[in-house]
């Protein structure tokens, strides 16, 4: 009996660590003979409380810039995967929406505001966050304004963990 109350006692630790809910099945034997070890606490709250990261969809035709930062992001926790423009993103969106885009303003074809809107209208939980270094992204932004989008503007270059922090809020 003491072995199955300890590893509840463990069990119940390590759940209020977390913060996440208890679901118990407590199975009962006729005899001693019949009892089988319960698997460690810590593997069950791990099996249990494993979250789907975050994914991002990171935006820019500088492959230099794409790629670092997805790299930047999936070793932080993310789930981030690169595209070089916005016919590729948009193409992306269309089989799954991210959690978060980033993406680069000035871009040849379909600029980032453009797809900002896209993606705002086709994804309506997905954060959109633009990237420029450019004073011409201003015009851009008024004009998805006045059509009622809003965007947050982060400026290059970019400081990795400032961004980090953005995204996980």
């Amino acid at each position: 009996m003491g072995r199955s109350t300890g590893n509840v006692a463990r069990y119940d630790r390590l759940r209020a660590e977390i913060g996440c809910q208890a679901l118990f099945t407590v199975l009962c034997a006729s005899s001693r003979d019949n009892l089988k070890p319960f698997p460690p606490a810590e593997e069950l709250v791990e099996k249990f409380s494993r979250k789907q990261k975050t994914k991002v969809l990171v935006v820019d035709d500088e492959r230099l810039i794409a790629d670092t930062l997805s790299e930047i992001l999936n070793h932080s926790g993310f789930d981030a995967v690169p595209a070089y423009n916005g016919n590729a993103a948009m193409a992306v969106i269309e089989q799954d929406c991210p959690d978060i885009v980033i993406s680069d303003v000035i871009m040849p074809g379909i600029n980032g505001v453009d797809l900002a809107k896209y993606v705002s209208d086709t994804c309506s939980a997905t954060r959109v966050f633009l990237l420029s270094g450019q004073a011409a992204t201003s015009d851009l932004l008024d004009r998805a304004r006045k059509l009622g989008y809003s965007f947050e503007l982060l400026a290059k270059p970019l400081r990795p963990e400032l961004l980090i922090e953005k995204l996980r809020r």
